[in-house]
């Protein structure tokens, strides 16, 4: 449960839906989203830091994707607008204040990412 909020930061019933119904594999899509957070998050500080802009939209994308499919709304959403501020880089619109949205973002979304996994593990545990 995300304390600072007071609510949980897994939507259960969402991730059972992109599970089809079925609590077993939704485990299990959960447990492996868990897993990989590690390093994947090592992925896209490493992107963050370096300034590598194309690879951190593409992890974040990822991010936004994966969260979502297990329940992770608010997540979600704090990658999808990571991954937006991204593509304009990309596009070449407004850069300086895309790199500032990121920059202002970023350990946000970081600190949303190790909540909701928190919350996952603990879901799982019982």
């Amino acid at each position: 449960m995300d304390s600072a909020k007071g609510k949980s930061l897994m939507d259960v019933a969402l991730g059972l839906r992109y599970s089809g119904g079925q609590e077993d594999l939704y485990r299990e899509f959960l447990a492996a989203f868990c897993e990989m957070r590690k390093e994947k998050r090592s992925q896209v500080e490493e992107a963050f830091s370096s300034g590598n802009w194309e690879d951190y939209t593409n992890l974040v994308h990822s991010l936004k994707s994966t969260s979502l499919t297990v329940g992770g709304k608010e997540l979600s959403e704090a990658a999808k607008a990571l991954e937006m501020a991204g593509k304009k880089i990309s596009a070449g619109e407004d850069r300086d204040a895309q790199l500032a949205y990121i920059r202002e973002h970023h350990e946000e979304a970081m600190e949303l990412w190790d909540a909701f996994t928190a919350e996952a593990e603990e879901w799982l545990a019982h």
